[in-house]
């Protein structure tokens, strides 16, 4: 008899476990408390504009050789949707004009750093030997699947595992600190959040030197969607607008949900796919929750929150090349908000005519914020829309001093606060990728199950440190995985 599986939440993780539940026999079924899929991959129209908020690259968008690309495959985003694969990653701009362009080209990268900071070629070439390194032996890439694959990965590490050892334990600004050259320090040290671990940039770019990092035209909706088509077309039942209300349990087992409405409905797993803080202490009441799971809800950092801005620019960017990530433009350190800011995080979207009108071109900024800000100035509507217009116009005017006139060809703007993302997918405190992977927790695993609770799982960015997309399909496939070990089924997952 075919087993049922019931998915909280219809965003990018679920539609994956989903998926995955499907080709190996079980009966999925979705509740989205939202009307479309995908979660924070989200994107919407506004003014003939589309408003992405998510998706800058995907990794894993090539390369056959690789898990993720075949996972992704698998998933129905890779021969569903058009990439593109520019070859900057990032780009810095400094208060002096100084530029300096992260690239997939590794040979061209260390010129270019060498030659900005030549005062730091020990700790450039150093650097670098790790990047190639990392690059060489697919570090964080490789997947393996038994014990004797455990073995051989681990021998490959041996040659990179001082590299390793040293940046991981190294914050972002402890690694900024060690170059000489004010603007690399800077760039390095603090464009990004100063306390993450080193070691995530260097594996971006060593990932990027392969060639995996790719952009879907069409952004986020057209990701989500996507997966969408692919989950239906395996046999997957979706429910929008249908927020779930509690998980039903019965002695110690989950076996089922109770809706907003008062519906019940129950299966033989349930999976929750929707905000990890939610799930276990609202859903389930907090009651099964250990130590464990206590000190993370009551220590952890979390991935954000963020002020995000869009802009509709009536003009477009000639010769502005193409990158997967955000500008990081430099500003004097000013109060945006609630804090103070020294880089805005811009992303130009030349790559995507799709998102903008012919002769338009689709802007968004980033920045850091505090939910607890926003959530005291929501209650007061007209100070909290006064606000976010006075940040629209405030940034708008320090993004002039790198493109200037851009605040004249403004003819669009929209702002999505924390209260915002929490309101609208209930991201504990409008994080939108779960937990931040600084060098204490990034390689800590956490538990897929609760304790005490059978027949439940939990999939996402808050079972595993470091969020993206990648953890979404990730934690899918294992969770999928093990409930298929539990029934004696073998696992497929392509």
């Amino acid at each position: 008899m075919t087993k049922s599986v019931i998915l909280i939440g219809g965003g990018v993780a679920g539609l994956c476990t989903g998926s995955y539940a499907s080709a190996n026999g079980y009966t999925p079924i979705i509740f989205e408390a939202n009307s479309t899929p995908g979660g924070l991959c989200t994107a919407w129209p506004k003014d003939g504009y589309t408003i992405d908020f998510c998706l800058h690259w995907l990794t894993g968008a090539a390369g056959a050789n690789y898990d993720l690309y075949q996972d992704w495959k698998f998933l129905g985003v890779i021969d569903q949707l058009e990439y593109i694969f520019p070859t900057d990653f990032t780009r810095f701009i400094g208060i002096n004009g100084q530029e300096l362009a992260l690239g997939t080209n590794l040979e061209k990268l260390e010129r270019d750093l060498l030659a900005l900071a030549p005062e730091d070629a020990r700790e450039i070439k150093q650097m670098m030997r790790a990047i190639r390194g990392f690059a060489k032996y697919d570090l964080g890439l490789e997947i393996p699947k038994n014990w004797f694959r455990k073995l051989v990965c681990a021998g490959k590490m041996v040659p990179i595992l001082t590299h390793l050892m040293r940046y991981s334990k190294l914050t972002q600004a402890e690694f900024g600190a060690q170059f000489k050259n004010p603007f690399l320090a800077q760039a390095f040290g603090s464009s990004w959040d100063p306390k993450i671990s080193a070691i995530i940039i260097l594996l971006l770019l060593a990932w990027g030197s392969k060639g995996i990092f790719g952009y879907p035209i069409g952004g986020s909706g057209a990701f989500a969607r996507a997966l969408e088509k692919r989950y239906l077309e395996l046999g997957g039942a979706i429910h929008y607008n249908t927020p779930v209300h509690r998980i039903l349990v019965d002695n110690n087992h989950a076996v089922g949900v109770e809706l907003a409405n008062g519906d019940k409905h129950y299966a033989d797993y349930v999976i929750s796919a929707a905000d990890g803080h939610e799930t276990v202490f609202e859903l389930l009441d907090g009651a099964y929750v250990d130590q464990e799971t206590h000190t993370r809800y009551r220590e952890w950092p979390i991935m954000g929150p963020l002020l995000f801005i869009a802009y509709g620019i009536n003009k477009t960017f000639p010769g502005l090349p193409a990158q997967l990530s955000t500008t990081c433009i430099q500003i004097p350190t000013i109060k945006i908000g609630d804090r103070e800011q020294e880089w805005l995080q811009v992303k130009i979207y030349t790559h995507d005519p799709t998102l903008a009108p012919a002769g338009k071109t689709l802007v968004t900024v980033l920045l850091e914020s505090e939910y607890d800000f926003w959530e005291a100035l929501s209650h007061d509507k007209v100070q909290y829309q006064s606000t976010k217009e006075q940040i629209a116009r405030q940034v708008a005017e320090l993004i002039d001093r790198t493109y200037p006139g851009f605040s004249a060809h403004i003819d669009m703007t929209e702002i999505v606060t924390p209260t915002t993302i929490h309101h609208w997918t209930h991201n504990w405190q409008g994080s939108y990728e779960g937990w931040l992977p600084t060098p204490s927790i990034l390689l800590t695993p956490i538990k897929k199950t609760l304790p005490g609770l059978e027949n439940f799982y939990m999939v996402g960015h808050w079972v595993q440190p470091g969020g993206g997309l990648p953890s979404c399909a990730m934690t899918a496939k294992e969770v999928v995985r093990m409930i298929c070990t539990r029934d004696n089924k073998r696992f497929t997952g392509s």
